[in-house]
């Protein structure tokens, strides 16, 4: 039997090999969290990337750069066999959006549940394409 030592991140419980690895991780939260509550505040998607560079190479399409959290999507994500429309609600670490459906009540992070949900049905930036922004 041998010991093995690993490092444990603080938000999600990952396990990493090296102490460096989990700090790399841990950042990767801290920006995300940064970039959920410029959200959160009202700033567009380009202002996000702007600051926070949630995607690799800044690939945010122009289309997208004045998108925020009140900005509905048709078809964007279809949680619950609610409603098509759907907002922004947060990001992930692997640079995808989280959406929501406006008529399945408030998006709660904390809530297992809805975190499930949302994340069963984040879609990656790049396939942001086919849907139609509605105002």
């Amino acid at each position: 039997m041998k010991k093995v030592e690993r490092f444990e991140c603080e938000k999600c419980k990952e396990l990493f090999k090296t102490e460096k690895a989990c700090r790399e991780h841990e950042a990767e939260h801290q920006r995300i969290e940064k970039a959920e509550d410029m959200l959160n505040k009202g700033c567009t998607l380009k202002e996000i990337n702007d600051n926070c560079h949630l995607w690799k190479g800044d690939i945010l399409p122009t289309k997208l750069y004045s998108v925020t959290k009140d900005t509905k999507f048709e078809n964007a994500a279809y949680v619950l066999n609610k409603s098509h429309i759907s907002t922004i609600v947060g990001f992930t670490i692997n640079g995808s959006v989280i959406f929501w459906p406006v008529d399945a009540g408030k998006f709660n992070k904390n809530n297992e549940q809805n975190l499930i949900d949302a994340t069963n049905h984040h879609i990656n930036l790049i396939n942001l394409d086919p849907i139609i922004k509605l105002d």
